[in-house]
């Protein structure tokens, strides 16, 4: 079955091959680096309600806070 624009995406790949190496890199999860935090250091708290509505009025999208499930405060 033949891909269309396959030759065109083959040289791109080609052309930008450093690049998808380094994308593939930092796409990937690592599993061997040692932590040390417990899972219940790492579990999530819910947002800070100050730097959260600070962020929602500058981007002018207030109706973000009402979805939020929990509040770190």
């Amino acid at each position: 079955m033949a891909v269309r624009g396959a030759a065109s995406l083959a040289d791109q790949l080609r052309d930008h091959r450093n690049e998808a190496m380094l994308y593939r890199q930092l796409a990937t999860l690592r599993f061997d680096v040692p932590l040390t935090e417990s899972i219940d250091d790492l579990r999530w708290r819910g947002a800070d309600r100050a730097a959260l509505t600070a962020l929602c009025e500058e981007i002018g999208d207030t109706g973000f806070l009402g979805r939020m499930k929990a509040w770190r405060d």
